[in-house]
C-alpha cells in the first residue's frame, strides 16, 4: 500500500488582498483572457506581485477559483496530485476520491496518470460553469519531469470549463506549448505586462501612497526600478522614513536593504557557486554578451549560463538585440559583492576594457577604466575620442566622463580641457568654457608646450567671436600668430582667417580683405612644400617618396602636437603604403588622416582619408576593419556633401575595382567613365591613369580578358608619357598575365616578360610578387605562371630565379 502523504491545508489560501490596491486596467484587461484560453502561464521573477495581482483579480471578478501554492517538497509527484487535488475541493468537497485511492494503493507512474486521468472525469461531473486552478510558484515543482508531464496531461484532458494558470519563475517546458500557441489555447504574461508604466506609478504614488511627485521624479523612478513593484513599495518606504528622493534614486542607501537582502535569499542563495560567482563577475557590464562575459569570469560555459538565467526569469532578460541584461537594482548588488574585492572589481573592468578597445567601443572601455581606477590611461583613451564625441553631439556623454576624472589625469591629457571647453562654447555657456581654455593654456604654458597654447587661445577667441567682442578676440589672436611654429603655414593661414573676421566685426573691411589674402598665400605655400614628395609620387620612385614621408613623419613626432600639415603627410604615406603591399600600414596612416580630418573639422581631408582606408582595406581586409566598399562610398558622400566633384575621382576608381574584380564589368567601367570625365575636367592625367589601371587590372583578375586589354593598354599609354615607372610596370605585369590568358606567341609574351623583370630590378618592385597591393591579383598564386615561363624562355634568368625563391616556387612547374 502507499504511503499517504500529510496534506498541508495552509497552500490553499490565496495572498489575502490589501486594503489598498491600485485599479490598473491595463492589467486587468490582460487578466481577463484567462477565461478564453485553457492555460494561462505568468512567468516573471520575484517581486514583480505575480501571486498578489491574480489573486486580487479573482476576488474582485468572484470568479470560482482553486488555488495552491507549490513548495519544494512538492515536486514529489505523489504528494503533487494529492495536493491538487485538495486544492480542488474547496471548490468540490468530493471531488477527486477515485484518484486518491488508486494513489493510496499503488506508487507508479502508470497510476499517477491514471489518478490525472479521473480527476479530470471527475472535473466535467462534479464541476459546472467556469472556474480557474492556481499553481504558484510552479517553478518549485515543473523540474521534475514527471510533475511536468502530470500538468500537461491535466490540461490536454480536462473540460473546457476549467482554465489552469501558473505562476511561475521559469518557462514551463510543455511539449504541448507549441501546440496550445497555434491553436489558441495558451495566455502568456511577461514581467513587461506585471511591471509598473510610468502612468501607473504616478497613480501608485499620489494615491495609493499619498506621496507627491513630480513627473521627472516618476521617470527617475520609472528607469530605476523599471516598473518592479517590490522596489517601488521599498522605495515608498524609504521616502516616508525620511529619505531624500535624490540620494535613494542616484545612490541606493541602506534603506533599500531589505529588497536586496529579499534577492540574495531568493535568488543569488539558492544559484549553484559557480552562477554566483559568475554574476558577480559579469555584474560590472552594461550588455552581458557571452563573449566578454567568458573573458571577465574566466569562464567558457557563459552563453549556456545566460541562457538558463534568461529562461528561468531570474532578472537576466534578453534585449532586442539580442544580448543580455541584468536587472538595475540586482546588478547594483552584485557590483557592491564584488567591489568587497577590489582586485577581482579592477581585474574585471580591466579585462572588460581591453574587450572593448578591442571592438572599436572606445566609451565603454573608458567607462571600464574610470570603474578600475586607471585614471590616467583613461584620460589617454578618453583623449583619443574625445573629438568624435564632439563632432557627433554627445556633448553629455564627455562631460560625464571627464567629471569622473581626477584633476591629476586632465593635468596629465590637457586636450580634454580644451574638449570640455569646447562643448561649453557650444552649448552657449562662454562663462565656463572661457574657464576651462584658461585652464588648458596655463597647463600648455607650464608644459612649454606652445601649440597647445595656440589651439586654447583660439578656443577662447571663438567665444569673443560668437559673441561679436571683436576687442578681444583680436589680442588672443594675435598671442596665438606669435607662437605659431613658423613652417605651420596652415595654422597661421586659419588664425589670419580668424583675424579677417575679426576685423569684418569691428567694420575694416579692407584689413579684413588684406587678412584673407595672406591666409590664401601661406595656404599656397604650404602647397608648394608637398611638391617635391608629390613628383616622387607620381613618377614611381616611392622608395624616394617614402624616406621622405617617414622623415617628415619623424620631425613632426617631436612637436607635442602634429602640425596641420600633418594631415598630407599621413593621406600620402597611406597611399604608398597600399602601393607596396603594406595594407596594416596604410590603415593607420588612414585612419590617423580620418582623425585629424575631423579635428581640423576638414571634411575634404577627411574624405580622402576615407579614400585611402578603402585601399587598405581592400589589400589587406581583417575582422573589425570597415568594408573597403563602405569607406569609398562614404568618401563620395563627404565630397557630394562639400561640393567637390573632384573628389569622387579616386574613390570611384576605388569601386571600379572592386566591382571590375567581383566581375560586374558594366557597373565597373561605368564608374571608371564617369571618374575619367572628373579627370579629363581637372587636367589631372596621372589620376586618370590610376582610373584605367584600376579598372583593367579588376578586369583581368576576373578573367575579363578583352575589356581588361583594351583599359590596361591605355593606362600603360598614360604612365607613359607621365613618366609614372611604377604603374607601367603593373601595367606590363597585367599585360603579360593577359597574354598567357589568351596564349599569345612566345615573341610577345617574352617582349612582355623582358620590361617587366626589367623595371622589377630597376626599381626593387619584386614586392608585387610577394604582396597583395592595390592593383596587383587578389590571389598571388595568380602571377606564378610569369615567373615559370620567365625560366622556361630564358628572361633574366638569376633575377627570375631569385624571385622564385622568396616565393618559395623554385620547383614549380606550369
Amino acid at each position: 500500500m502507499a504511503h499517504s502523504p500529510p496534506i498541508v491545508r495552509t497552500k490553499f489560501v490565496p495572498p489575502l488582498p490589501r486594503k489598498k490596491l491600485l485599479d490598473r486596467p491595463r492589467l486587468t484587461e490582460a487578466l481577463d483572457g484567462i477565461a478564453d484560453h485553457c492555460v494561462t502561464i505568468v512567468q516573471a521573477g520575484p517581486g514583480y506581485g505575480k501571486s498578489t495581482a491574480l489573486a486580487a483579480y479573482l476576488a474582485g471578478n468572484r470568479a470560482p477559483a482553486a488555488w495552491y501554492s507549490v513548495s519544494g517538497e512538492d515536486a514529489d509527484p505523489n504528494i503533487f496530485i494529492a495536493h491538487l487535488i485538495w486544492s480542488l475541493r474547496s471548490l468540490c468537497p468530493s471531488i477527486g476520491g477515485r484518484s486518491l485511492a488508486i494513489l493510496e494503493e499503488r506508487y507508479d507512474h502508470l497510476a499517477r496518470n491514471d489518478a490525472i486521468d479521473l480527476l479530470a472525469n471527475d472535473i466535467l461531473d462534479m464541476i459546472a460553469g467556469d472556474f480557474v486552478i492556481v499553481i504558484d510558484d510552479y517553478h518549485l515543482v515543473g523540474g521534475n519531469p514527471e510533475v511536468s508531464e502530470l500538468v500537461e496531461r491535466l490540461i490536454n484532458t480536462m473540460p473546457s470549463h476549467c482554465h489552469v494558470v501558473l505562476l511561475t519563475r521559469e518557462r514551463p517546458s510543455f511539449g504541448s506549448l507549441a501546440r496550445w500557441r497555434v491553436k489558441g489555447e495558451a495566455l502568456e504574461l511577461a514581467e513587461e505586462d506585471l511591471a509598473f508604466t510610468g502612468e501607473e506609478i504616478s497613480a501608485l504614488f499620489t494615491g495609493i501612497y499619498d506621496y507627491t511627485v513630480t513627473p521627472d521624479q516618476v521617470d527617475a523612478i520609472s528607469e530605476r526600478t523599471e516598473g518592479w513593484i517590490i522596489a517601488l513599495e521599498m522605495t515608498w518606504h524609504a521616502l516616508r522614513e525620511g529619505a531624500s528622493f535624490d540620494s535613494l534614486l542616484v545612490k541606493p542607501q541602506a534603506s533599500l536593504a531589505s529588497v536586496f537582502d529579499y534577492l540574495a535569499q531568493e535568488v543569488l542563495v539558492k544559484q549553484p557557486s559557480h552562477v554566483v560567482e559568475f554574476l558577480i563577475d559579469a555584474s560590472i557590464l552594461g550588455e552581458l554578451e557571452p563573449e566578454v562575459c567568458s573573458l571577465v569570469s574566466g569562464r567558457d560555459d557563459s552563453a549556456d549560463i545566460l541562457s538558463k538565467l534568461s529562461a528561468s526569469g531570474l532578472f537576466v532578460y534578453m534585449t532586442s538585440s539580442g544580448g543580455y541584461r541584468f536587472h538595475n537594482l540586482l546588478k547594483d548588488h552584485l557590483q557592491r559583492l564584488c567591489r568587497k574585492d577590489l582586485a577581482r572589481w579592477v581585474d574585471a573592468n580591466r579585462k572588460a576594457a581591453d574587450y572593448y578597445w578591442e571592438t572599436g567601443e572606445g566609451l565603454q572601455a573608458v567607462d571600464h577604466l574610470i570603474a578600475a581606477g586607471d585614471w590616467e590611461v583613461a584620460a589617454e583613451g578618453l583623449s583619443m575620442i574625445a573629438a568624435e564625441l564632439v563632432k557627433s553631439g554627445r556633448y553629455d556623454a564627455l562631460a560625464g566622463r571627464l567629471g569622473d576624472l581626477p584633476g591629476t589625469a586632465l593635468e596629465a591629457y590637457p586636450d580634454l580641457l580644451l574638449h570640455r571647453a569646447d562643448v561649453y562654447r557650444l552649448t552657449s555657456d562662454y562663462v565656463n568654457a572661457l574657464a576651462w581654455y584658461a585652464m588648458a593654456d596655463e597647463i600648455f604654458a607650464v608644459q612649454s608646450d606652445n601649440a597647445g597654447r595656440v589651439r586654447a587661445l583660439k578656443g577662447k577667441a571663438m567665444v569673443y567671436l560668437d559673441t561679436v567682442q571683436p576687442a578681444k578676440s583680436e589680442e588672443l589672436l594675435s598671442e596665438a600668430f606669435a607662437l605659431v611654429a613658423p613652417d605651420d603655414r596652415l595654422e597661421q593661414a586659419a588664425l589670419l582667417r580668424m583675424m579677417a573676421e575679426t576685423k569684418t566685426n569691428e567694420g575694416q573691411i579692407q584689413a579684413a580683405v588684406e587678412f584673407a589674402r595672406s591666409a590664401e598665400q601661406l595656404i599656397n605655400q604650404a602647397m608648394e612644400d608637398e611638391l617635391d614628395i608629390r613628383v616622387h609620387l607620381r613618377t614611381g620612385r616611392l622608395s624616394t617618396a617614402l624616406d621622405s614621408l617617414r622623415r617628415r613623419v619623424d620631425q613632426e613626432s617631436r612637436s607635442s602636437r602634429p602640425s596641420r600639415s600633418h594631415r598630407e603627410t599621413q593621406l600620402l604615406l597611406s597611399l604608398v603604403y597600399s602601393l607596396i603591399g603594406e595594407g596594416d600600414k596604410a590603415r593607420k596612416c588612414a585612419e590617423a588622416g580620418i582623425a585629424l580630418g575631423r579635428d581640423l573639422k576638414a571634411p575634404f581631408v577627411e574624405a580622402v582619408g576615407y579614400m585611402r582606408l578603402g585601399h587598405a582595406c581592400h589589400i589587406s581586409p581583417s575582422p573589425g576593419a570597415p568594408d573597403a566598399e563602405e569607406c569609398y562610398r562614404r568618401a563620395l558622400e563627404i565630397a557630394d556633401q562639400i561640393g567637390v566633384a573632384r573628389g569622387r575621382a579616386e574613390p570611384l576608381m576605388g569601386l571600379a575595382l572592386l566591382h571590375a574584380a567581383r566581375g560586374e564589368a558594366a557597373l565597373a567601367e561605368k564608374e571608371a567613365r564617369e571618374a575619367l570625365e572628373i579627370c579629363q575636367s581637372a587636367g589631372d592625367e596621372w589620376l586618370a591613369g590610376f582610373v584605367q589601371l584600376g579598372v583593367g587590372a579588376g578586369l583581368a583578375s576576373s578573367r575579363n580578358d578583352l575589356q581588361a586589354s583594351a583599359w590596361l593598354e591605355a593606362a600603360n599609354e598614360t604612365f607613359a608619357r607621365c613618366g609614372d615607372e611604377y604603374c607601367a610596370t603593373v601595367c606590363s605585369m597585367w599585360l603579360a598575365v593577359l597574354a598567357m590568358h589568351r596564349q599569345e606567341d612566345e615573341g610577345r609574351l617574352k617582349g612582355f616578360l623582358e620590361i617587366l623583370f626589367r623595371d622589377l630590378g630597376a626599381h626593387s618592385y619584386e614586392f608585387l610578387f610577394t604582396k597583395r597591393t592595390l592593383f596587383g591579383p587578389p590571389d598571388l598564386g595568380a602571377l606564378a605562371p610569369l615567373l615559370i615561363e620567365a625560366s622556361r624562355l630564358g628572361v633574366d634568368r638569376e633575377h627570375v630565379d631569385w624571385i622564385r625563391s622568396v616565393t618559395g616556387l623554385p620547383e614549380l612547374e606550369y
